[in-house]
């Protein structure tokens, strides 16, 4: 226990002790700030998320406190928390457990698999409690806040939000493992992690739909149950967290038992995950920093292929490319989310499509008819048409920003940052190559929904210039928030970090710069949607007022970042 404890606050202390760091020679307002005054200026900017969290859980209560089923919220919250930690903590697992630098150094030390599992476990567990508590924690309040919940409730929230993250996190240890157990016999562990982490998620998520559809219950006797209050369908939403309904009744009734039982399955599972530790976690991880070459012979057309020339903004850009691909912390972390955003809508559909593909049907073709009744060609109200511009450039917005390829950009150079001081390419040639990734991941993961969208609003008559135009503002709010994102990154990299992990996952640039994006969309959306309902100008003067603001924005900040570029990086030589 002394072992895992020292090496547990080694771990983190070498983890939060750079989050924040960078080139030393960095100025600025921010680099002033210290440690709690950032997390106080990070609280500011979440706080309208939190208010609109909030009034999710205050207002769910009082949507349900009248059928007496306000249970279900309760249990919905934990649930939905549970999946996204399983979602997103399997490639943070791989990563911590698999990939990082510190794991070589650990291994010839008289430690057991063991003691060196729980403390990497203890840390993930760490970082995924801040972001659930961030998400979780202004919906508990609103419901308890709507409730007036007494003490015990406030308390077995508070509990809860420290323990959840327990058991979602235990299966994607215990998955990754036996992954990586099964497959150590593979030679090139990179693409092994790699795929193994999107497999993993994509399988998880299958796992989490499949096992948390409401009991089979005709129309009827599911109404009858809703009505019969009580609380009566706490307990069919969630089958993959079964002991949930322990936490969940503890929370609303201010149970000591349930919640005592909620630990000791909670524990029961922990032994049984260190147990699977002590027995699989050498076998998989031993090798994993072994690489491979192959010798093979070439021709002479084909040693001419490999050494052909090309640019030199080409050859930059193939080599940021390789660099996200090949290396698996940076694809998993600024690429893979990104991509896999149409999976988190074509996994449900094609559950749901098993499970009932005849209410399928029959939901495609009432879509079909409220689109042929309500948008006929040429009347498209103008309405409708705004309300597809707000959504074209509110999930451009949520895709850009939580994308981290150009808010990294610089800080994945880490020590190698002199490479950019002396070849032969100017500074802000090689911030534009660098920032080209960022936009091009940003475009393939909201081009998917977009043409869906478009399809469909075509089909049923959207009028071309309304096309245009929304397909402009989904060009400029990529172009506009990956200059700003790389701007930022500009102005105080994180250079000084020993792992990949830590230039990603612990740099404080992207959170911020994720919360500067949110800040800019928010305000821009209000400005359309004031400027639509009190003075009422022509609709596509607001479209082009919309696409004029996103480009002067996008131009401020494409100047900010070419000037950084030749200013900061030439006060590192």
């Amino acid at each position: 226990m002394r072992k895992y404890w020292k090496l547990t606050r080694i771990l983190l202390k070498s983890g939060l002790g750079n989050s924040g760091s960078g080139s030393k020679r960095k100025k600025g307002i921010w680099s002033k700030l210290s440690g709690p005054l950032r997390w106080l200026v990070v609280g500011l900017c979440l706080l309208p998320m939190a208010f609109m969290l909030f009034e999710m859980g205050s207002g769910g209560y009082e949507m349900l406190s009248s059928m007496n089923q306000e249970g279900i919220l309760v249990e919905l919250i934990w649930f939905a928390g549970a999946l996204m930690t399983l979602l997103f903590g399997l490639p943070y697992i791989l990563t911590v457990f698999y990939m990082s630098n510190d794991t070589v150094n650990l291994l010839p030390m008289p430690l057991r698999p063991v003691q060196i599992v729980a403390a990497k476990f203890t840390v993930a567990w760490f970082y995924e409690l801040l972001t659930t508590a961030a998400l979780l924690g202004p919906i508990l309040i609103g419901f308890g806040w709507a409730s007036g919940a007494s003490a015990g409730y406030w308390l077995f929230c508070l509990l809860g939000l420290l323990i959840m993250p327990v058991m979602p996190l235990m299966y994607a240890s215990i998955i990754s493992m036996i992954f990586m157990r099964l497959f150590k016999g593979a030679k090139n562990k990179s693409v092994l992690t790699t795929m193994g982490s999107i497999l993993l998620i994509i399988a998880s998520m299958g796992i989490g739909m499949l096992t948390s559809q409401m009991d089979t219950m005709d129309q009827d006797a599911m109404i009858r149950l809703l009505m019969s209050g009580h609380n009566s369908l706490v307990g069919f939403l969630s089958k993959m967290f079964p002991n949930f309904r322990f936490l969940v009744a503890a929370v609303l009734n201010t149970d000591v038992l349930s919640f005592l039982l909620f630990l000791v399955t909670v524990a029961a599972l922990l032994v049984v995950f260190l147990f699977i530790a002590e027995k699989l976690y050498f076998s998989g991880v031993l090798g994993m920093t072994e690489t491979i070459s192959r010798r093979k012979a070439i021709t002479e057309g084909e040693r001419e292929k490999l050494i052909r020339k090309s640019g030199p903004k080409s050859a930059y850009f193939k080599k940021e490319m390789r660099l996200l691909m090949r290396t698996p912390v940076f694809f998993l972390n600024c690429a893979l989310m990104v991509v896999l955003w149409p999976l988190f809508v074509i996994i449900p559909l094609v559950v749901i499509m098993v499970q009932d593909g005849a209410a399928v049907g029959e939901l495609f073709q009432e879509l079909g008819q409220m689109g042929s009744s309500l948008f006929a060609p040429g009347a498209m109200p103008d309405g409708v048409i705004a309300l597809i511009w707000v959504f074209v450039f509110g999930f451009t917005a949520l895709v850009g920003s939580t994308n981290m390829t150009s808010a990294t950009a610089i800080s994945r150079e880490g020590k190698g940052i002199s490479t950019m001081l002396y070849i032969p390419m100017t500074y802000q040639d090689q911030v534009r190559m660098k920032m080209l990734p960022g936009i091009l991941f940003s475009a393939l993961g909201s081009t998917f929904y977009l043409v869906i969208i478009f399809v469909y609003v075509v089909i049923v008559g959207f009028p071309p210039l309304a096309g245009i135009l929304a397909l402009v503002i989904n060009v400029l709010t990529i172009l506009c928030f990956n200059c700003l994102q790389i701007w930022r990154d500009l102005c105080a990299p994180k250079l000084s970090w020993e792992t990949e992990q830590q230039a990603v996952k612990q740099n404080f640039n992207s959170v911020l710069t994720m919360l500067l994006c949110w800040g800019i969309g928010g305000g821009l959306g209000a400005g359309a949607v004031f400027l639509y309902l009190q003075v009422n100008p022509p609709l596509y003067v607001i479209g082009g007022l919309a696409c004029g603001v996103l480009l002067l924005l996008t131009l401020l900040f494409y100047r900010l970042a070419m000037r950084a570029a030749d200013r900061k990086l030439a006060a590192l030589e």
